[in-house]
């Protein structure tokens, strides 16, 4: 199979990779040189442009090997249309387990997202663990943005009662007798400066701040 690939840089500094392979043969990343029975380099052209110099390659690959050339879209990042591995596994044609690996190597921040989102979903391995109605509680608009960009959307409330929480999976933060009723508690964490605190923040900067999920269980005892 004849295949072009140019390996400079895109508007919005964003950098193309190439990934060949299969599961018998394995997977590897294109870093201009040849791969013994996966692919070999017919000729190359550079060209020197500053930080836009570039190289065009044109490849014979092997016809049993699968091609995927992973690119960020001008806004946001590879993969951000992905809610699991699965569904990323079954769009790529790679096995899940390398599909992932791949992922955290060449993009950890869409495999942090999509860890922590299963993760979540995931639950817990209790008699809770089939509860699947979520309540995120909060009043700020962008956390829930991004907690759908996860993959996790539900009924939105700003105070939560007993009544509203009692046996369901809540994201947010809750007084100890109310999450001691909840199935489980997730909340977004985040180095936030001071002047940042209480502030409705954008995805964009939840992510700046480092924001991750954290999942617990509450029991009185």
């Amino acid at each position: 199979m004849k295949y072009t690939y140019n390996n400079g840089l895109r508007s919005g500094s964003r950098t193309p990779r190439l990934i060949l392979g299969n599961p018998e043969k394995g997977y590897w990343k294109f870093e201009g040189k040849n791969i013994p029975g996966i692919v070999v380099i017919l000729s190359e052209r550079y060209e020197k442009n500053g930080k836009w110099s570039n190289t065009t390659y044109n490849l014979e690959i092997s016809d049993d090997v699968t091609v995927l050339e992973m690119l960020s879209p001008l806004h946001g990042l590879w993969g951000d249309k992905y809610t699991s591995f699965e569904e990323m596994s079954a769009d790529t044609g790679i096995p899940v387990d390398i599909m992932k690996n791949i992922c955290k190597e060449e993009y950890p921040k869409t495999y942090e997202r999509i860890s922590a989102s299963e993760a979540l979903l995931g639950g817990l391995s209790t008699k809770q663990e089939d509860v699947k109605e979520y309540v995120i509680v909060t009043r700020h608009k962008g956390l829930v943005e991004w907690l759908k960009i996860r993959g996790i959307t539900g009924e939105v409330i700003e105070h939560a009662t007993p009544e509203q929480i009692s046996g369901k999976n809540v994201v947010g933060v809750l007084p100890l007798n109310l999450a001691a009723l909840a199935a489980t508690i997730t909340t977004v964490d985040m180095a936030l400066p001071a002047e940042k605190r209480g502030v409705d923040l954008t995805p964009e900067e939840m992510d700046s701040f480092g924001a991750t999920m954290n999942k617990y269980r509450v029991m009185k005892v």
